[in-house]
Formats: C-alpha cells, structure tokens, sequence
C-alpha cells in the first residue's frame, strides 16, 4: 500500500472510495460526482492536502482537507475521512496523518465534525491528537405552511451583506456555512431578507439543490416577533416542505427551541473537534 496526495486522482475515484466508505455509515451516505464536487467546492478542499491510501492502483481510503485563513491563522478542515471496510483495523487514518505532518507544517489547526456515538472514528481522531471543543444539533423536517405565518414582507436578495449579518449572530456556524463557503455558492443559493424601517432585520440563506437552510438569524433586538418564522414559511411556501438545518450549537436555547417548536426534529448530534499542531 501507499499513502499520496489526491492531486492525481480522478472525481471519479474519490467518489468511489466516498460511497464505498460511507456506505455503511451511521447515516449512509452516496453522492453523485456532481453533489461531491460540489461538497468540495463549499468545502474549499485542496487536493495537495488532501490524502489518499492506494493498494494496487486503486483508492482504499482517504482525507479530503479544505483550506483557509480564519482570524489571521491558517487552518484546515476535514470534509471526509474514509476508508473501505475490507481495509479497516489497520489504523490508516493516523498513518494518513502521519504522512501529512510535513506537508501542513504552516497549518495552526485542523478541524471536523464527527456524530456522536460514532465512537471509533472519535476514538480515532483523538489518538491523532484531535479534542472536542462543540456539540452541535442537526435538524431535519418535512412542514406544512402554516396558515396566516407570514407576517412580514419577504424579499428575495443578492445583497450579501455580511458584516451586518454576523452582527445578528450568537454563535459562529461551521466550515460548511461560513459566510466564505456561501459566497462560493452565491449564485446557487436564495437569500431572504426581512427589513423594518428600511433596514434589514432578519435574514436566510437556502441552498435548493440540498434543501437545506444553510445560515439564519435576526437582529437581537427584533426577535420573538416572528421574523425568523415568517422567512422559514417563504422557504415552505416558494421552495419546498422539506427543510434540514444542520450543526446548530446546542448552547443555543433560542434557536434550538425556535427550531423544535416549528416542527423540525433533531435527527443527529455531531461534534466538533480541532487538532492545534
């Protein structure tokens, strides 16, 4: 077997080696080439830190890392880490890892996302030196408009405003829906908004090809007025009835609360975990 870099590899082969990973996951999980391509693209991953085991020619396990430079510190994230059944037990992933060490020498940290109860992966990663720092709650519903919701004016924007944005936030979201992740998707993702006295109050970004709402919030001094419920029910009303939002920070009572109460159901919790190097 030898441990490389993905740059040779084809989409073709990483998504092969993807499913035939993720094919008995907690969740199962197959992609298209095209869904993959865009979970990399959002993930910003770079195939020269990205790994891969090959045994004979063909791919048995990898790492797909994304880049970037968060706070003034360079850090990359884990957007999939897997290795075919027949090739487990062997403790490949810290032998990847091992491999990577020179070539992310500059790196300040590495982070992921891991279910809970996924004990082996997590066992895992903290061989490698990883250490839990969140918990975060993911959601899944298939809603109903609900009649006389939409108490606020809805407006379909392009202006993607995000130092007013983080300004409404209490917490920071992950890799996946981070303000440099959906300016990458800008031109495939909706964004609502909600203004009060000509200013923009409440505001959510909805990803139609994952069904999935990908960041919302509202100014703190607007909320529990029904703003953030009017923006789900035009994302019900216009686009569909079956919604996931994923990695809320479960410190988060209020949205989380919002969340339950709107008739979404927690379906998995996840970690979040960061190696320091």
């Amino acid at each position: 077997m030898m441990i490389t870099t993905l740059e040779g590899s084809t989409l073709s082969e990483v998504t092969t080696v993807f499913n035939d990973s993720f094919a008995d996951y907690i969740l199962p999980m197959q992609l298209t080439e095209e869904q993959l391509s865009m979970k990399m693209k959002t993930d910003r991953v770079d195939l020269r830190y990205s790994v891969g085991v090959v045994d004979q020619g063909v791919l048995v396990g990898f790492i797909l890392h994304g880049t970037d430079i968060i706070d003034g510190k360079k850090v990359l994230y884990n957007g999939g880490t897997g290795v075919i059944p027949a090739y487990r037990g062997q403790r490949l992933v810290g032998q990847m890892y091992t491999f990577l060490k020179p070539l992310i020498s500059d790196f300040d940290s590495s982070i992921l996302e891991v279910i809970v109860g996924n004990d082996a992966a997590i066992k895992s990663y903290e061989k490698v030196g990883f250490s839990i720092e969140r918990q975060l709650n993911c959601y899944k519903a298939d809603l109903q408009p609900k009649k006389d919701s939409l108490s606020f004016a809805v407006t379909v924007s392009k202006n993607y405003d995000w130092d007013l944005f983080q300004s409404f936030w209490d917490w920071k979201p992950t890799w996946s829906s981070t303000n440099a992740a959906l300016s990458l998707l800008a031109s495939t993702n909706v964004l609502l908004t909600i203004e009060l006295d000509n200013k923009v109050v409440g505001y959510l970004i909805y990803h139609p090809l994952l069904k999935r709402i990908q960041q919302f919030a509202v100014a703190k001094e607007t909320r529990n007025r029904g703003i953030a419920a009017s923006l789900f029910t035009y994302v019900v009303e216009h686009y569909t009835t079956n919604l996931s939002v994923i990695n809320v920070d479960h410190t988060d009572e209020q949205t989380n609360s919002f969340l339950l109460n709107r008739g979404f159901e927690k379906y998995i919790q996840q970690y979040e975990m960061r190696l320091k190097f």
